[in-house]
């Protein structure tokens, strides 16, 4: 999904779709397995298996959760959280075990066959060249003197409050794609600082859960709802966090009427707020001449990313006429969308195919894409001013419009231009998009179909 060098701090988003917890959920569980196996191993077996198996997954592993609590340990000091404290110490704990485990492999591995294999810097990258010394993030400390009472911090945003001067709100939730949102809550001060969070609406549902954070003093509190009890339509409710002080948290709920529930039964989308489609999600596949869209299991960001083959077909110079894709949607009102098409990072390596690709929606005009414009070709190739991006994310982002006549059901297309474009995620929003890596999550209407593999970023819908 990226390589270790490229990693920041701030590559992944803290605030939206939980983005960086999920990945490091994702490496703690491969950890997990990988010291499952090792520890089922013959002892003369386990040095192998540091070198090609336990050892990068570790240390990559051990990598990203650093800068983790990096970007946590900057975040919580705007939001004045007493844990701070808890996410430097963190840094500089998993800046150490990366030393342990280079020492491991060097020095106790197979009794020090391979010193000096782990000696090169890799922490701490700013250019593409290796630094001459590890360098750790950076992290900051606050000034708990005689400070006592309680904070809040909400899904989607990077403040906290007390301390800002509008006042906090959720995501809306929706009954469709019926994601949960939270909130968590924090002392700013040395001292315990006891809180109760309750609703003002009966089918509001609160449940403590563990923030993500190195300090178990944080708690996190999940807000979802009950739809059988929620009122049809846009309904409010009020988030009370009661301490020392009272701060109350607006959240925006919507339950679908039968009609959009029926429309919306096995499309991808929801009723609030920009949502993922997985590239492999289509329900009808249209080969012309021989070419046709195909997966390619585990490429790039998703298990499951779709490409022309023949690689070497000819080019489409109408797409409404070239193999295509259709994918059913559903969007909550007429209007304007914007469409981002996540594809590789292909360079132009048929001469004379400018990586064309065409959007559209329903039986509308479809739009045309392309990468290799007159105007953007020398920036995108090799070595351009754009390439240095593309390479580091493993993507490139191509966007497009789609007009909504009216709100329901729809189909959305891709059509083939030229060949050795490679889809990996589409996004779909009606306002500017949040902040993230991967984007938002891809809600799956209902499972892949056989043999197409699904991203460990899709929310399977129940």
């Amino acid at each position: 999904m990226r390589k270790p060098e490229q990693l920041r701090p701030d590559t992944f988003s803290l605030e939206n779709y939980r983005e960086t917890e999920r990945i490091c959920e994702a490496w703690s569980d491969l950890v997990r397995r990988a010291d499952a196996v090792n520890s089922a191993l013959r002892p003369d077996q386990r040095d192998a298996f540091y070198q090609l198996v336990l050892y990068p997954v570790r240390a990559c592993a051990n990598l990203m959760l650093m800068y983790a609590a990096a970007a946590r340990n900057a975040r919580f000091a705007e939001q004045a959280r007493a844990s701070t404290r808890a996410e430097a110490d963190e840094v500089r704990r998993r800046f150490k075990y990366d030393h342990e485990l280079r020492d491991t492999y060097n020095h106790v591995m197979a009794g020090g066959k391979w010193n000096h294999m782990m000696d090169q810097t890799h922490i701490g990258y700013f250019d593409w060249y290796p630094p001459e010394a590890d360098i750790m993030p950076a992290v900051a400390d606050l000034d708990l003197d005689g400070v006592t009472g309680f904070g809040v911090s909400v899904d989607g945003d990077s403040r906290g409050w007390p301390g800002y001067y509008l006042p906090p709100a959720l995501p809306t939730l929706d009954s469709i794609t019926r994601l949960p949102t939270y909130l968590d809550v924090f002392p700013r001060g040395l001292a315990e600082a006891p809180v109760t969070v309750t609703a003002d609406q009966p089918w509001v549902t609160i449940r403590e859960g563990k923030a993500f954070s190195a300090s178990p003093r944080d708690k996190r509190f999940w807000i979802d709802v009950d739809w059988a009890k929620a009122p049809v339509g846009k309904t409010k409710a009020t988030i009370a966090v009661k301490g020392d002080t009272t701060i109350t948290v607006r959240l925006d709920a919507v339950r679908a009427t039968p009609q959009q529930e029926k429309d919306a039964r096995g499309a991808f989308g929801g009723l609030a707020g920009a949502f993922g489609v997985p590239v492999t999600g289509f329900v009808r596949s249209v080969q012309v001449g021989g070419a046709q869209w195909d997966t390619i299991p585990d490429f790039g960001r998703v298990e499951g990313a779709m490409s022309i083959f023949p690689v070497d077909a000819p080019s489409f110079p109408d797409p409404t006429r070239a193999p295509r894709l259709e994918y059913p949607i559903f969007l909550a009102a007429a209007g304007k969308y914007r469409v981002d098409l996540v594809t590789g990072p292909t360079l132009e390596v048929i001469p004379g195919r400018k990586l064309s690709v065409a959007v559209w929606l329903d039986n509308q005009r479809p739009e045309i894409g392309t990468v290799f414009t007159p105007e953007d070709g020398a920036a995108q190739d090799f070595l351009g001013a754009k390439h240095a991006i593309n390479t580091a994310d493993n993507a490139r982002t191509m966007q497009f419009t789609i007009t909504a006549e009216q709100p329901g059901r729809h189909t959305l297309t891709i059509g083939m231009i030229d060949p050795t474009m490679v889809l990996q995620t589409i996004a779909i929003s009606n306002e500017e998009p949040k902040t993230s890596y991967y984007g938002p999550p891809m809600i799956a209407a209902r499972p892949a179909k056989p043999g197409q593999p699904v991203s460990p970023w899709t929310v399977v819908r129940s």
